[in-house]
């Protein structure tokens, strides 16, 4: 499993103070829920997670259909990481560098649509029962203009 798809995973399940849209439930069971929102719902974008459960080491398989407003050539994504308002962690993450790219969604054009489903492993993040927000931004091109952007509120019972 390639070390990418984890960066991929951790920009898909991100929340923070990002003004959003309409919450959407992507997954909900007796020990976790998780759901996101958008910046802008013009992006149409679908996600899809299963098994709804948070286990460090378990496969998980995570699906993604979104229609690009840019071209895709060069991609990064930032992640905070929110617990009770503080910050926690933040990353930046290069997913798509315009040469030898693992995801195929690099090199996408503007309008195409993008399907993109792998099983993966979940981050390596140890979390107790509490409600955690990861916000995301997606960034493209040379200059960074934001793609796409919001909020995943997961929010562990157990």
């Amino acid at each position: 499993m390639s070390g990418g798809f984890y960066l991929l995973f951790a920009f898909l399940f991100s929340v923070g103070p990002l003004e959003a849209s309409r919450e959407i439930l992507l997954c909900k069971s007796p020990s976790l829920e998780v759901w996101y929102t958008l910046c802008d719902e013009r992006n149409a974008l679908t996600l899809s997670l299963h098994p709804c459960t948070y286990k460090v080491g378990e496969f998980h398989r995570l699906s993604l259909t979104w229609i690009t407003r840019m071209d895709l050539l060069r991609v990064s994504v930032q992640v905070d990481v929110w617990k009770q308002s503080v910050k926690v962690s933040e990353y930046k993450y290069v997913l798509c560098s315009g040469a030898d790219d693992y995801y195929p969604f690099c090199g996408a054009i503007k309008g195409e649509t993008i399907e993109f489903s792998s099983d993966t492993l979940l981050p390596r993040l140890h979390l107790v029962q509490d409600k955690y927000i990861f916000s995301f931004k997606v960034l493209a091109g040379e200059q960074e203009k934001m793609a796409f952007c919001g909020n995943v509120s997961l929010i562990q019972k157990e």
